[in-house]
């Protein structure tokens, strides 16, 4: 029996250094939107999450290796987020890379949204088997693609503006 070959993917903040993670090819699975969509309704419990809307290859395509949501909030808890996610960078920032920044913002999600928001991310990581990214917005997000692109450092210039033209409503 031939075994899938293991698959090393970008740096992973790990004990407080940069380490690659390394995975099974068989433990990996696709998300689709019906998938999206149930990870949306178990973050709508929370009381602090207003809409959830999909953007990435899930919603350009129907199925993605991995679920990249946005949670829409009141301006504050937004701001809070925004604010966690650069102080949590700044810790990070010699491992800089998409999968340290996806991690710090899940870090930001537990501390600004509190204990009882952990169990709904737990349940969606379980449900995702982890492969999830999180942004969590302001209601009119689309009018402040431009602060949002300097708020959350990417190397597309362009990156808010692809995440606008793909995010989708999944959930009021």
């Amino acid at each position: 029996m031939l075994e899938s070959p293991a698959v090393v993917s970008p740096p992973h903040l790990l004990f407080g250094e940069c380490m690659p993670k390394v995975f099974d090819t068989d433990d990996y699975g696709l998300v689709d939107r019906a998938l999206a969509r149930e990870v949306a309704l178990v973050f709508l419990r929370h009381p602090m999450v207003k809409r959830v809307e999909l953007f990435g290859s899930v919603a350009r395509q129907g199925m993605g290796e991995d679920l990249d949501l946005i949670l829409v909030a009141d301006d504050e808890h937004a701001s809070d987020f925004i604010a966690e996610v650069q102080r949590q960078q700044m810790k990070i920032l010699p491992c800089s890379g998409y999968h340290t920044t996806s991690s710090c913002r899940l870090d930001a999600l537990r501390r600004i949204f509190g204990p009882a928001f952990a169990e709904y991310l737990g349940t969606a990581e379980r449900l995702t088997s982890g492969t999830l990214d999180i942004f969590v917005f302001p209601a009119g997000w689309r009018s402040e693609l431009a602060r949002l692109q300097e708020d959350f450092e990417h190397d597309d210039p362009f990156f808010m503006q692809n995440v606008a033209g793909d995010a989708i409503i999944i959930a009021p």
